[in-house]
């Protein structure tokens, strides 16, 4: 055997080419190995892979380098006892793509990016891995997206990466993504700017609209948070509680004696078709869409609204 074979074979034996080779062939962002299980952070949110990683494979790797090193697109680093890779630049990550997974309707996907063009804010409530990918590729439906927090969520080509919300004011973006925030910068995003998508780690509908508010309460008081939430959310997405990234529910944020009331507009669950994510009632907002020129979306959003029940009879 000549030495230049052996070295192929020994780099075809390598776990860490393995894997880098891997990686650059693969749709994630970030890969969190530990032997016998590795998972993986994608546009729809984390997973399981079925990836061959024992402990020999993590020794190895672990005498290879100490704390980080590069392969290609990836940077490979030690946190504790466990091997992260995560992408410099980021992978594709669009609106389609969410649509073609099943995530979510392509309905829904015209509803959020017309709540968006009409100026409105999008909350959305999920695992951070998966409402990072559905925040990115919303923001790619503007013509000059800035992305604010979320440091190890590569920056996507031809977006501005501001560092403070008075930078946005200074680059003029028509659409303002926040992600991974949790000291404030998501609620300061929504309370104070239009065309806003955040993200929050909550998985239902109930623990994020708490959540919040009580963030919301800290800058307003108590008394005004309710306010503030119609001020600052119009729609509110929730995932699954699993995390995998399917859109369970699509709620719009309404005024009511009380402040605010949570109206579902979408959701899965609805016969004859618990699987799909099918519209329940009309936003409010939906004669303001036809205004801007989309009144093909609205048409198409009335068909398939289920049929009103009849009317009760009167009693004799």
């Amino acid at each position: 055997m000549s030495l230049d074979t052996n070295e192929e074979t020994q780099e075809a034996q390598s776990p860490l080419a393995n894997l880098a080779e891997f990686a650059a062939q693969s749709p994630y962002d970030r890969l969190v190995l530990r032997p016998g299980r590795v998972t993986a952070d994608g546009p729809c949110g984390m997973e399981v892979l079925d990836f061959e990683w024992d402990f020999e494979s993590h020794n190895a790797a672990l005498e290879s380098f100490s704390r980080s090193a590069e392969y290609g697109d990836w940077i490979a680093s030690w946190v504790g006892d466990g091997l992260v890779l995560k992408r410099i630049t980021a992978s594709n990550n669009t609106l389609q793509d969410w649509v073609s997974a099943g995530l979510l309707s392509t309905l829904s996907a015209r509803l959020i990016a017309g709540a968006l063009a009409s100026g409105r804010n999008v909350l959305i409530a999920g695992a951070d891995g998966a409402s990072a990918g559905l925040s990115l590729a919303l923001g790619e439906q503007s013509v000059r997206p800035v992305l604010v927090g979320g440091h190890d969520v590569p920056t996507p080509p031809d977006w501005v990466r501001a560092h403070t919300l008075q930078d946005v004011v200074q680059i003029g973006a028509d659409r303002l993504v926040v992600v991974g925030g949790r000291d404030g910068g998501v609620v300061d995003a929504l309370f104070g700017h239009n065309g806003v998508i955040a993200s929050i780690d909550a998985r239902r509908l109930d623990r994020a609209l708490m959540r919040f508010e009580l963030a919301l309460a800290q800058k307003v008081g108590a008394d005004q948070a309710p306010l503030a939430m119609l001020a600052s959310v119009d729609l509110v997405v929730v995932l699954d509680s699993l995390g995998s990234g399917h859109v369970a529910e699509v709620v719009e944020l309404r005024y009511d004696a009380g402040g605010y009331r949570p109206a579902i507009l979408m959701c899965r669950g609805v016969e004859p078709m618990p699987e799909a994510l099918v519209p329940v009632q009309s936003p409010l907002f939906l004669d303001e869409l036809a205004a801007l020129g989309l009144d093909e979306f609205v048409r198409d959003y009335e068909h398939a609204l289920p049929p009103e029940p009849p009317a009760a009879e009167p009693e004799p």
